[in-house]
């Protein structure tokens, strides 16, 4: 409000010369008999000429672009000739939630603005080019962190707007470019974006929310205004905003085969693989078919033939490469500790099954061949 009233000030002097100019020109000095000045002849064109230019300069204005402002918008509002803006971004909380395989997330837009205009604040004429920094706290492994209950995780942050190309991951706390003012300014909201991509990885970050606040700065160039000549040194804007990436619980089995039992023994295995997010533990259950959830495993005659004529069958499980064999019991979770932090356990399986008959299970078969289809559940603790 201030600069508009001091802005409103200068123009009143120039109103009251003008006009004392045209007054005088028309009906003489009041200066007094020692000065005269004679009266302006109304011939030719000597009395239009000063009086077209006079009004020309008291009202004629620059075309240009008046900002609809937003109070989501922050303004340096340091110059009356200059527009820099960040809008829809500070106060901010840019949330996504991390999705197995895609380690690259755009995060919610905002807007910038930066240009220069003429006498008038908010009236925009020229574009003016700009450039930005992020601050916030460095990764570990590089780029920025994010930090969680379980702790931290390192990210980059790239930056896209103002119809360039995206950036290079942005340093903490240093200007892109350093030398330059890279992004073309606009004279209306222009969309902008950041972007975020884990440096680490993807598969080994434990589940949880994690999250870090960071400052967003634009810096608008110099600019000079075309008609008053005043001009504007480079102003800087601020934004403050919160940037959270939620990672689920995430498990996955996978690698399971058929398995045959022959003579002799009557027993095999099966290796298979159990991911879980951040390697945490898990649990796992089966069940059988034929058996029906509860009671022992169950073979049954096929193609069936003999209603009941079916064959019990044991079920254990164990973690490799030198875990213990633990015996299941149908229906009924066992912990097995940590999963693997690769989804498809890379280059070894990190579980086994184990199938076998008990002594005497066949002694009363009635024919010589038998199925069930047995199924492993697991979850994370």
């Amino acid at each position: 409000m201030a600069r508009i009233a001091q802005s409103k000030v200068r123009a009143i002097p120039l109103a009251s010369s003008c006009f004392a100019a045209i007054k005088r020109m028309i009906f003489g000095s009041a200066a007094g008999p020692t000065n005269p000045t004679p009266p302006l002849r109304c011939t030719g064109n000597s009395f239009h000429k000063p009086l077209i230019i006079c009004l020309l300069t008291l009202f004629f204005e620059p075309a240009g672009t008046v900002l609809a402002r937003s109070s989501s918008c922050r303004d340096t509002g340091n110059s009356p000739y200059t527009v820099t803006d960040v809008c829809s971004l500070d106060g901010q909380s840019l949330a996504v939630s991390y999705n197995s395989g895609t380690p690259d997330y755009e995060l919610p837009s905002f807007s910038t603005v930066s240009c220069g205009g003429d006498k008038k604040k908010d009236v925009c004429l020229t574009p003016v080019n700009f450039r930005i920094k992020l601050s916030g706290p460095a990764g570990t492994l590089g780029g920025y962190a994010l930090q969680g209950a379980s702790g931290g995780v390192s990210v980059n942050i790239t930056f896209d707007g103002a119809g360039a190309a995206t950036s290079p991951p942005l340093t903490p706390d240093e200007w892109y470019q350093t030398s330059s003012y890279p992004y073309t300014g606009s004279t209306a909201a222009a969309s902008a974006s950041l972007s975020i991509s884990l440096i680490s990885a993807a598969a080994s970050i434990a589940p949880g929310t994690y999250s870090n606040t960071f400052t967003f700065s634009m810096e608008r160039s110099n600019y000079c205004s075309p008609s008053s000549k005043k001009c504007a040194a480079a102003e800087t804007v601020f934004a403050t905003f919160q940037i959270t990436i939620t990672v689920d619980p995430l498990i996955r089995i996978s690698g399971l085969n058929d398995i045959s039992l022959s003579s002799p023994g009557y027993s095999n295995h099966d290796d298979f693989c159990v991911f879980t997010q951040g390697g945490v533990s898990f649990l796992i259950k089966a069940t059988s078919e034929t058996g029906g959830g509860s009671g022992p495993f169950k073979l049954q005659e096929s193609p069936l033939v003999v209603s009941g004529d079916e064959i019990e069958y044991l079920v254990d499980v164990e973690k490799l490469p030198s875990g213990p064999s633990i015996p299941l019991i149908q229906g009924q979770s066992e912990s097995m500790g940590a999963g693997a932090t690769s989804e498809d356990c890379s280059t070894s399986n990190n579980m086994r099954v184990n199938i076998s008959l008990p002594a005497g299970a066949i002694d009363n078969a009635k024919t010589t061949s038998y199925t069930d289809t047995l199924t492993l559940t697991v979850e994370t603790e």
